[in-house]
């Protein structure tokens, strides 16, 4: 049983590629809401790049069993009502004894919304 203070939706990709040639658009379309639980792993702000700086994020989500395959999802927390932000799938891991799926996120580049929230 998974005790929900979150959802991620999966980011998936149609499209792309050359049709008669001429590029054609890629778009990318929200799945469905998945309830899951997640915290917090660790927080920096101090990535830099050539010329900008940006925040690197982890987390652990948990969701109930279920077929699960993605590159990148949105996080969001339903408590406190606000988008976490995209992110990378690092690791996709069943948990046989808890009957869940355990699965490690990293924040893609500039995408993730800095939080107020504190370590979990």
């Amino acid at each position: 049983m998974i005790i929900e203070n979150g959802i991620i939706q999966v980011y998936s990709t149609t499209g792309g590629g050359m049709l008669n040639g001429k590029p054609q658009a890629v778009v990318e379309t929200l799945g469905r809401p998945i309830p899951c639980n997640w915290r917090q792993l660790n927080h920096s702000n101090q990535g830099r790049s050539e010329d900008s700086a940006y925040t690197s994020a982890g987390f652990e989500v948990l969701i109930a069993p279920q077929p699960f395959n993605a590159e990148r999802v949105l996080l969001t927390d339903t408590l406190m009502h606000r988008t976490i932000g995209q992110c990378m799938v690092q690791s996709i891991e069943p948990l046989g004894s808890t009957e869940a799926i355990k699965i490690t996120l990293t924040s893609a580049n500039n995408q993730f919304e800095q939080s107020e929230a504190p370590l979990r």
